[in-house]
């Protein structure tokens, strides 16, 4: 006992300043796990207020949430408040039956993939949807210009729950609308000649589900080609920066649709299983399977006659 007394007496000045310093560093942890858990609850509320803020006076389309459902980041109060009020008009216009005010909302690119004159887009798109009667609206941030935007009956308003819920995906594109799942369209202008076949890849439009490519073929040869014999759905493919294939749609096409004669050309689109990715970056376009010196009538393929042309874009 007396020793610890003595070394007490000894090393009182060390033993204190150690205590204090230990209290001291106690309490700034308990304080920087007070903000870190507070943190969380400040975005949830600032993200609460901004949704509120948006959603405050207007109708039934509505804000549900500031954060990309990809990414998790935040999109500005600005982008969130213009789609909004954008989405907003073209449903209603939709609604109240105004189809060309709807219509002019529409990109031009838009337009030409999926509704080339003002009939296509009421009968398949507009008429189909909506009958005038209330209906609720539900956006959330997608990714990027991005929105996942799901259409509802309005319950309060027509008294019958809604038997579906359509979700569609709207892209804000220069203060005009895609609808209908279709994103964007991208020019590629890329070619690439072989044994006097040219191949030219012209553009893709980018839907959420699947791509479609337009290509251009020149066949300055003295013999008809076949692009594709359909024995492989692989041999049609685009293939991305991390060496991952998609597939074409081949079913889609018939023979006189991969049939180019000599000394002609011919434009074609073609479709492939490659859903929406922002990150995702298309590189080449590849035919492996390309006949050459085809013969429509006899059908007879030997492999040296088989050919493969890719384009790098």
């Amino acid at each position: 006992m007396g020793n610890i007394i003595r070394f007490y007496n000894q090393n009182r000045k060390s033993i204190w300043m150690s205590l204090i310093i230990i209290f001291f560093l106690f309490l700034i942890l308990k304080l920087v796990n007070a903000l870190i858990e507070a943190k969380p609850e400040e975005e949830t509320l600032q993200q609460v207020q901004t949704t509120e803020d948006l959603n405050n006076g207007q109708s039934n389309v509505v804000i549900s949430s500031d954060k990309s459902g990809v990414s998790g980041e935040s999109v500005s109060t600005k982008n969130l408040k213009t789609a909004q009020e954008m989405i907003e008009r073209f449903l209603t216009n939709c609604n109240e039956q105004k189809y060309e005010e709807a219509y002019e909302l529409l990109t031009n690119e838009c337009k030409e993939e999926m509704y080339p004159s003002l009939d296509t887009f009421v009968n398949s798109y507009a008429s189909k949807i909506f009958n005038g009667q209330d209906i609720n609206c539900n956006i959330q941030n997608w990714t990027g210009n991005i929105y996942k935007v799901e259409i509802a009956g309005d319950i309060l308003a027509t008294g019958k729950v809604s038997e579906d819920t359509l979700q569609d995906y709207i892209t804000i594109d220069n203060d005009k609308l895609n609808i209908n799942r279709y994103i964007k369209r991208t020019e590629i202008n890329k070619s690439n000649e072989k044994d006097n076949i040219k191949i030219e890849v012209l553009n893709k439009n980018t839907y959420m589900d699947y791509e479609t490519y337009t290509i251009k073929i020149d066949n300055n040869s003295q013999s008809d080609i076949l692009l594709d014999t359909k024995r492989d759905m692989k041999s049609m493919y685009i293939e991305d920066d991390k060496g991952v294939k998609y597939s074409s749609y081949n079913h889609e096409l018939t023979e006189a649709d991969l049939t180019i004669t000599r000394n002609h050309s011919r434009t074609i689109t073609i479709k492939y299983y490659s859903s929406y990715n922002s990150s995702k970056d298309i590189q080449r376009l590849a035919f492996s399977d390309i006949v050459m010196n085809y013969d429509s009538n006899t059908k007879i393929i030997s492999n040296a006659q088989i050919e493969e042309i890719g384009v790098n874009m």
